[in-house]
């Protein structure tokens, strides 16, 4: 009983400090650099994002928080975990193939926090409502945690806690424009974007720019018409 009223303060009292605007929090990517999106948020009605990644794969914390949710036979997500982070914001990662932290446990932002699954054929029941392999990961505001109704886009949430200073372009490519991994066209590619998408630039490497984002994301310049808008502020108030 001391044990759990222990951890009941612990975690009201993490979860009620606001550290968003003290120490403005470094995101990190939550699963290898190179993966690529297989599904949108918003895309048909995709409550987050899935990356198509191998069994196996590193799954990161995306920001700092505490683990409040382990399950492993839940009918959608299979086996999943949750961060909630100190604005009270609950991170989910969903079809796991093995858990590296245990609820309760307070994580940093990039701590290996599991290893990615969804595979049909797993043993344990570990990969919920998929097809094939890859990390479903998704953002649940605060007041709406125990629900996916309302959840917000993943990278808006977690870009919306970096200092930024960009340049404002727009895609100019009827037949899409290619994301990569590096200024490289042997690189592998990220997704793609389409005709009148607008993309933020943060770098300029001779016929390449990196794109605004939580990774190194690269496209061709020439596929790009630059607007006159500049940005240069702290986004999350």
């Amino acid at each position: 009983m001391n044990q759990f009223i222990f951890i009941l303060i612990f975690l009201v009292g993490f979860i009620g400090s606001d550290t968003t605007k003290d120490n403005r929090l470094k995101p990190s990517f939550p699963t290898i650099p190179t993966a690529s999106i297989s599904q949108t948020f918003g895309h048909l009605d995709h409550v987050g994002i899935d990356f198509k990644v191998k069994v196996g794969s590193a799954v990161y914390a995306d920001l700092d928080g505490i683990i409040v949710q382990e399950l492993v036979t839940e009918r959608t997500y299979g086996r999943f975990l949750e961060i909630k982070h100190a604005d009270g914001y609950v991170s989910l990662y969903g079809h796991l193939s093995e858990f590296k932290v245990k609820k309760y446990e307070r994580v940093v932002s990039g701590q290996l926090i599991a290893l990615s699954g969804g595979d049909p054929d797993d043993k344990i029941d570990g990969d919920g409502a998929s097809s094939s392999a890859h990390l479903h990961w998704e953002v649940r505001p605060r007041g709406f945690t125990d629900t996916n109704k309302y959840n917000v886009n993943p990278i808006e949430y977690l870009m919306s806690f970096l200092q930024i200073n960009y340049r404002i372009a727009i895609v100019n490519s009827d037949i899409g424009l290619n994301v990569r991994s590096a200024p490289d066209k042997n690189s592998v590619i990220i997704y793609s974007l389409y005709s009148k998408d607008i993309v933020q630039i943060i770098d300029e490497r001779l016929e390449w720019v990196r794109l605004n984002s939580l990774r190194p994301e690269w496209v061709m310049e020439k596929w790009l018409n630059y607007t006159d808008s500049f940005c240069n502020i702290y986004q999350r108030e």
